[in-house]
């Protein structure tokens, strides 16, 4: 007999919820919980120790139950030490005590959910289940296994931006030496990096740099806005594209952020009414402009960007990078800027990369991934985004549903494309937890729950 019912590969927010979940479904089933990190509930999103990272949506919209959005602003009302609004965008670190708490919570209710701070590197199927084998050779069964694992570090750079954290202490601590920098990305990482450097670093500049050079957009004050447009809509990229920025114009009076948020609810089903190659058109052409207006930032994160920019101390950079040439004084980076065909050379002390997660499975160096893919447990999908699945449930490489294996959150993301933020992760670790409940009860697989039309912003 397997030793748990389930195994969770990690304890992020949706290893986290998923397990929460099973807590209140099943709360004599044996579960385990299995995290690299000896903190669980954290994960890279709300690890970071810096006070002044903030999420990205406000408190009011911010919490971890489905069917209980207002959770974490009632949390947040009860904590003597902490005094916000329902408005403010709260530090990620308050949020990670918030998940902790909760599980905290509900390894309580159930005394067979196990927390396991371990790194598993293989998993082997069973005729009954599942092997899990950790790095140190510690093995583990279960029946069944739900993949959470997050998002995954970018490609690195040669030289001495291989193993820089952008939200590890240490990393600041070199960074916020003498001599210029270069932040390679402009998206929300570099973003807090740049805050955290604001505080740190007294001397040098600060580069970024992106092929677009476009930096997320700041949230306005919340206002709501019904869409005009109704079905069918646009089945190309370009058609979605100008569909949008209609329903802006039409709207002179309202922020374009509202137009933006009252779209959420649609965004999954939009990306599906996509054939593949108008998918991948938008992965080429429109990707990078929807992110920056998609995924906004904290008004105060911007105030900490303009004030280093207007003190001279920040340069923003659009172009690619060539090479780099590391020597004992530093790094000498090639690159062109776009538009241009004449290459120029920054020199700098140090080069941290922050241009967001690795999401194509064969190219992670990934002891697990890499492991799963040669089981042909899971494939990755075709447009480098995440891994093949149908209703949570891995696919392998001939397009077959590899029974219980589930995988959620950022795995999803060539599938949903709208699967990162918490207001589609709290949906998805609900539907998990409730299709493994039923499914270890003998009783059939309910259907995913629809998004729910509810205030994003």
């Amino acid at each position: 007999m397997p030793d748990y019912k389930v195994a969770i590969i990690g304890a992020g927010f949706c290893g986290t919820m998923v397990a929460v979940h099973l807590a209140r479904l099943a709360p004599d089933m044996p579960v385990a919980l299995i995290e690299r990190n000896p903190i669980p509930g954290r994960g890279l999103a709300y690890g970071t120790t810096d006070p002044d990272h903030l999420l990205n949506v406000r408190a009011e919209q911010m919490g971890a139950f489905a069917d209980d959005q207002r959770h974490f602003w009632h949390w947040l009302e009860a904590q003597p030490d902490i005094n916000l609004s329902r408005q403010d965008f709260a530090p990620r670190m308050v949020y990670g005590r918030y998940l902790g708490e909760i599980l905290a919570q509900a390894r309580a209710a159930n005394p067979r959910l196990s927390l396991l701070t371990r790194r598993i590197a293989d998993v082997r199927q069973l005729q009954n289940g599942f092997e899990l084998r950790s790095d140190d050779g510690r093995i583990l069964t279960s029946e069944s296994i739900v993949l959470a694992l997050g998002n995954f570090p970018p490609d690195q750079l040669s030289g001495n931006a291989d193993e820089m954290n952008p939200y590890a202490p240490e990393t600041w601590k070199d960074l916020a030496g003498h001599g210029d920098i270069l932040i390679v990305g402009t998206g929300l990482t570099s973003l807090d990096l740049v805050v955290t450097m604001a505080k740190t670093k007294q001397t040098g500049k600060i580069h970024l740099l992106s092929r677009h050079g476009l930096l997320p957009r700041e949230h306005t004050n919340p206002e709501s806005h019904i869409l005009k447009m109704r079905p069918p809509y646009p089945a190309t990229a370009l058609g979605l594209c100008k569909w949008i920025r209609q329903e802006i114009a039409d709207a002179p009076d309202t922020p374009w952020q509202a137009v933006i948020d009252s779209l959420r609810p649609l965004n999954q089903q939009l990306w599906q009414s996509l054939n593949r190659d108008e998918q991948r058109r938008f992965m080429r052409h429109l990707r990078a402009y929807w992110d920056v207006h998609r995924h906004r930032c904290a008004p105060k994160i911007m105030d900490a960007y303009r004030g280093l920019e207007q003190a001279g101390r920040l340069a923003l950079h659009h172009g690619t990078i060539i090479k780099q040439t590391t020597h004992e004084k530093g790094v000498d980076v090639l690159w062109r800027p776009r538009g241009s065909m004449s290459p120029e050379t920054l020199a700098v002390q140090k080069i941290v990369r922050c241009t967001g997660p690795q999401a194509d499975f064969r190219r992670l160096g990934d002891p697990l991934v890499q492991n799963l893919l040669k089981a042909n447990l899971i494939t990755a999908d075709d447009l480098r985004l995440g891994i093949e699945s149908e209703d949570y449930t891995a696919c392998n490489a001939a397009g077959h549903k590899v029974d219980g294996l589930y995988v959620l959150g950022s795995l999803l993301k060539g599938k949903l494309y709208e699967s990162i933020a918490v207001p589609e992760l709290r949906e998805q670790a609900a539907d998990v937890a409730r299709i493994i409940t039923k499914e270890k009860n003998g009783c059939a697989r309910p259907a995913p729950s629809a998004a729910k039309t509810s205030d994003y912003r």
